[in-house]
């Protein structure tokens, strides 16, 4: 960590409220400064040295491969004016596009540059055998132009998940097997991307955000509505390819390979469905969506019924027992005199 001197001379804001800040040097460089922001206090010195050495181990910029610049790699943890903040490397692009992201609803074509960008990074952590990070997120994306993007790198951004508050529903883009315990696969990545996809063209979570064991006991159990009812213009093979990725099943998803293949292929289409098909799934989406909801309120309300159901039941079985009796004196032919007479 080193005092620097930089004057913060600007500022931009993300459509959903994460700010950049632009910092001029004493010899007039420039840097593109993220503030930590940190919401949780008393652990900073943890996260300070343990974002210093994830930088440290970073390669250096000259040691990158050319395929590897969609990866966006942190440089520097700073200290300007009692704040902390993360420096990445000053790209133009990056600071004139800033306030065009965090945007959701987008295009199919945009959706299918963004899915091409995280794949490719996710090939170059595949080949530096670098998977144990928490996937991707919207947030770690970040535009460079109308349909250009980049990756801020995961690596780093994962360490930041305990201690900000808008990095905290990272753990809500964990696929199943992560929430059981298991360790980040590929399989495990494509499956963030796919959530990612999902959000990024639609608008819309395909869990509930109202409550952590909701939205937790849906990525165990519920299987994703079609996007394509939320955004009727998202092509059949772009919706697939999503939902494929949202598999619950890691064996079930695309591997990496594959899926490059088939999001170049869709990228020559555009991803956007034909008038005819987008027809139909507008006209198909308002009761698709009422019979999801349905459904899940019907769960989540036998959830709440079943117990004092199921004691219900057991009390009114022990109560119609003790009703009829365990044992009732039949008087027969071998029966003695005096035990009629105590029978009346």
């Amino acid at each position: 960590m080193r005092e620097l001197g930089y004057t913060i001379v600007a500022s931009k804001e993300t459509a959903d409220g994460r700010r950049l800040f632009l910092g001029e040097a004493e010899d007039g460089g420039q840097a593109l400064l993220e503030a930590l922001s940190l919401a949780v206090s008393g652990r900073e010195v943890t996260l300070l040295r343990d974002l210093r050495k994830a930088i440290q181990a970073l390669p250096a910029p000259e040691d990158v491969p050319e395929q590897a610049g969609k990866i966006v790699m942190y440089q520097e943890l700073l200290r300007i004016e009692g704040e902390f903040y993360l420096q990445l490397p000053y790209d133009e692009r990056i600071w004139v596009n800033w306030e065009n992201n965090g945007v959701y609803e987008l295009s199919p074509q945009k959706v299918v540059t963004a899915a091409e960008a995280m794949l490719t990074v996710l090939g170059e952590l595949k080949n530096q055998e670098e998977l144990d990070f928490a996937g991707f997120t919207p947030q770690d994306l970040v535009l460079l132009g109308p349909e250009a993007w980049a990756v801020i790198d995961p690596r780093v951004r994962a360490l930041l998940v305990p201690y900000r508050a808008e990095d905290r529903q990272r753990r809500y883009f964990s696929p199943p097997e992560i929430i059981k315990g298991e360790r980040w696969t590929e399989s495990s990545h494509i499956y963030t991307i796919g959530l990612t996809l999902y959000l990024l063209g639609t608008g819309v979570f395909p869990y509930p955000l109202d409550g952590e064991e909701k939205t937790v006991t849906a990525i165990m159990r519920e299987k994703p509505l079609d996007p394509r009812y939320h955004r009727p213009e998202i092509s059949e093979s772009l919706a697939r390819f999503i939902l494929t990725a949202l598999h619950k099943e890691a064996e079930e998803r695309l591997g990496l390979a594959q899926a490059i293949e088939l999001i170049r292929k869709i990228k020559e289409t555009g991803g956007r469905a034909i008038p005819e098909e987008e027809a139909r799934l507008r006209e198909e989406a308002g009761v698709k969506l009422r019979q999801a909801e349905r459904k899940r309120r019907a769960y989540w309300w036998w959830q709440r019924v079943k117990i004092p159901a199921l004691i219900g039941a057991i009390a009114l079985a022990f109560l119609f027992a003790m009703t009829r009796g365990g044992y009732q004196e039949v008087i027969t032919p071998q029966t003695k005199p005096e035990e009629v007479v105590r029978y009346f």
